[in-house]
């Protein structure tokens, strides 16, 4: 198809475009023979839809936690079995830790909204680190690396959402910070205030 000018998104997809020269674009006139083509240019395009608030009786303060210990090469399929420990705690961090380096964490509760909104999540962590919203992958800051920040997209409506953080230190240094974004507004850590369990 021929792009005039805006047009709009219905799903998700790649988007692929090429620039073509055509007669009488250009001055002096030339041949279509005398031009080339550019490059095709990809560009990955995600449509968000709506993601409707849960129905959550009596929540009570904090994200829930569970801590792992496992033995051997860690990664994120370390987050599973019988924890070391759990318990609740007032935000996403490797506070909790009962070692050093090598130890796993799966944070899981509600996050609170407070208007609908697009919202941008972003996982800072040293190794890895998933985050999802409702069920569904919106952050993938997976592998073994030092410190290193990502972050994704969600369409959230006003009220409570199903958060899930998963972490890991596979050795050496270690970090976890968890923040989000509201369109038009300043990122920052997502406080004790919007986590319920």
């Amino acid at each position: 198809s021929k792009y005039t000018g805006p047009f709009t998104i219905e799903k998700s997809g790649i988007i692929k475009a090429v620039a073509v020269g055509e007669i009488g674009t250009v001055n002096p006139p030339m041949d279509n023979s005398d031009m080339l083509n550019s490059a095709v240019n990809s560009m990955p395009v995600k449509v968000y839809e709506w993601k409707s608030a849960l129905a959550i009786k009596n929540p009570a303060s904090g994200i829930a936690y569970k801590y792992y210990e496992p033995a051997g090469a860690i990664d994120m399929n370390s987050v599973k079995g019988n924890p070391t420990a759990s318990g609740v705690t007032d935000r996403f961090s490797n506070e909790k830790k009962k070692r050093t380096d090598k130890f796993a964490f799966d944070f899981t509760g509600h996050i609170k909204i407070d208007k609908d909104g697009i919202y941008t999540f972003f996982t800072d962590s040293d190794d890895g680190s998933m985050l999802y919203i409702d069920d569904e992958e919106i952050v993938n800051n997976d592998g073994d690396h030092g410190n290193v920040e990502k972050n994704g997209k969600a369409a959230l409506k006003k009220g409570y959402h199903k958060i899930k953080v998963l972490y890991f230190d596979s050795g050496g240094g270690n970090a976890l910070k968890v923040s989000f974004q509201t369109e038009g507004e300043t990122k920052k850590e997502i406080p004790a205030g919007m986590l319920y369990h």
